[in-house]
């Protein structure tokens, strides 16, 4: 987003902007970025929805594998068969696979969390540009230009 200082890197050739332009310009960029960061909330409150939701699916699947191996424990005497025991063996390595998903979800969405600007950021930057009133911010070609005319009076 350019801002006033960027005015100043325009090459001569550039005519110069004017204030209200300006103002639009950047109460447009304050839009879309606002806009983008809604987007961003959103997002995130779907990651940890779908991160509830896999968590509490965990601890069901868990609580199947325990129970699994109990009654695995219960029945070792009787013989278990090797399917039985080759399912439950698949099953825990699922179960770790979730696991060690999960955690990566929670690390991700844990740093998607702290690297965007939250809506009240925003709202702060927004309040401090229009407290700055861009109109009253002169160009260095506007101020050569009223250099050079009070020099020729």
């Amino acid at each position: 987003m350019p801002g006033p200082s960027s005015e100043s890197t325009i090459s001569s050739s550039a005519p110069p902007v004017k204030g209200s332009d300006y103002l639009f310009s950047l109460n447009r960029d304050l839009k879309a970025l606002n806009a983008a960061v809604l987007v961003i909330t959103q997002k995130i409150k779907y990651l940890v929805r779908n991160e509830k939701i896999l968590g509490r699916n965990l601890i069901v699947i868990n609580k199947r594998v325990r129970d699994l191996q109990t009654e695995m424990g219960n029945t070792q005497n009787q013989g278990v068969s090797d399917a039985v025991k080759v399912a439950i063996e698949d099953l825990t390595r699922q179960v770790n696979a979730i696991s060690q998903r999960l955690a990566e979800l929670e690390s991700k969405l844990d740093e998607v969390s702290r690297q965007s600007a939250k809506v009240d950021d925003v709202k702060e930057i927004k309040y401090v540009i229009d407290a700055m009133n861009p109109l009253h911010f002169v160009t260095i070609d506007q101020a050569k230009q009223m250099l050079e005319e009070k020099e020729k009076k």
